[in-house]
């Protein structure tokens, strides 16, 4: 604020829109009185704070489009939660400085890979190789604010690995984070005859995103990856069906809170091929013929499994990338009953979409009733499926 106070030009980019917006709700707030004596403009649409000497700090960037950075130009940009951003977002925040020979600062945690483009830089400017760039290291550990005891309940209770990263500001080789690497590969593909999929669907009205991620059940994997908000539930529920009938697939859908009644029609629509997950935040999985109740952290954790395992994959698209990000920004807590807890930092839409799918996968498809009466292929009408011969039990 005090660059921008100065006459000069600022651009706040955090992982996800919704962190630049918490941001600026935070400096906004601060800025109230001086904006009721109009030393300050305060503009909520464009997340913008405009000074009356020209300076201004603008916090609507995210590492979700690190494009919309280029064409400006600041004095200083400031990336926020830089080890969850794409390296985009620094090269085209080098874009916006070069003629105004402003400065970068860069922000995160310790807890991804010493290939990750942040630690890359810190490693580079803590060796001399890049002797003009300052650095500096704060480790939780270190803190005033943090206590001994509670550095050592986090010692006992998390990976050595996460704890070091997090609390010793340690660059771990392979990183720490919640999730393992990636496993990116293979192609979006068409359906195919007598291949069995599943498709994950995470349910969302407005501000968060709906989205239905299908995967073969031979090979896990991602075949369709469909993204969308703001479309009302008819319109929610005719995707949903059309997807099914496309594939031929068990849809696997989230029916906590908003998804319940949406789950209760499609149940009627897909009477055999849909199977509802109310996803709780306790400890066990209750399953049964019409649906099962999941805790969030059993989902996250066969995904995880999933990915240490290589036992996906994932095409990267200019479509699919958006699951990356989404598992970079999962990070961990303790809870009071010295429970880890994975918390994401923006968005868990298709992590969540990925996640009903990847468990159904390893579940639904070997265990439940319900699957001895799922029926596949061709369709005789609308939504309603028959089996061909040959077909066997899912396996």
């Amino acid at each position: 604020m005090e660059t921008g106070a100065s006459g000069k030009r600022v651009a706040w980019c955090s992982s996800w829109l919704r962190r630049s917006r918490g941001a600026f709700e935070i400096v906004a707030a601060a800025l109230r009185r001086a904006a009721r004596k109009r030393l300050v403009y305060i503009n909520e649409s464009e997340l913008r704070v405009e000074f009356t000497n020209g300076g201004c700090c603008h916090f609507g960037y995210s590492g979700e489009h690190p494009d919309l950075l280029y064409g400006e130009n600041y004095d200083l940009v400031i990336i926020d939660e830089a080890s969850r951003q794409p390296e985009a977002t620094f090269i085209a925040a080098r874009s916006t400085v070069t003629a105004t020979g402003g400065r970068i600062r860069i922000s995160f945690n310790t807890d991804r890979p010493r290939r990750h483009w942040s630690s890359q830089g810190l490693i580079r400017a803590r060796t001399g190789t890049l002797p003009e760039h300052g650095w500096i290291t704060l480790a939780t550990a270190d803190s005033p604010f943090v206590g001994l005891g509670e550095v050592e309940e986090a010692r006992s209770v998390m990976p050595e690995k996460i704890f070091r990263a997090l609390y010793l500001a340690e660059i771990q080789d392979e990183g720490a984070g919640v999730f393992p690497p990636i496993p990116w590969g293979g192609e979006l593909e068409e359906p195919q005859n007598r291949i069995r999929y599943v498709t994950g669907v995470d349910l969302a009205k407005t501000r968060n995103w709906t989205v239905l991620t299908t995967l073969r059940r031979d090979t896990g994997q991602v075949v369709d990856f469909q993204r969308f908000h703001g479309r009302s539930w008819t319109s929610q529920k005719e995707t949903i069906c059309d997807t099914q009938k496309r594939w031929q697939s068990l849809v696997v859908a989230d029916a906590t809170g908003l998804g319940d009644p949406v789950a209760e029609d499609l149940l009627a629509l897909l009477p055999s091929t849909f199977f509802p997950v109310v996803i709780t935040s306790g400890s066990s999985v209750t399953q049964d013929a019409d649906g099962a109740k999941v805790p969030r952290h059993v989902l996250i954790e066969t995904l995880i499994n999933a990915c240490e395992r290589k036992d996906i994959s994932i095409p990267k698209t200019d479509k699919t990338e958006v699951i990356g990000l989404e598992m970079d920004s999962f990070d961990w807590k303790i809870t009071g009953s010295r429970q880890i807890q994975y918390v994401p930092t923006g968005d868990d839409d298709t992590v969540l979409s990925l996640s009903l799918a990847v468990w159904a996968l390893r579940n639904v498809a070997h265990h439940a009733t319900t699957l001895d009466d799922v029926s596949f292929g061709k369709s005789e009408g609308p939504y309603q499926f028959t089996e061909p011969s040959g077909w066997g039990n899912p396996s």
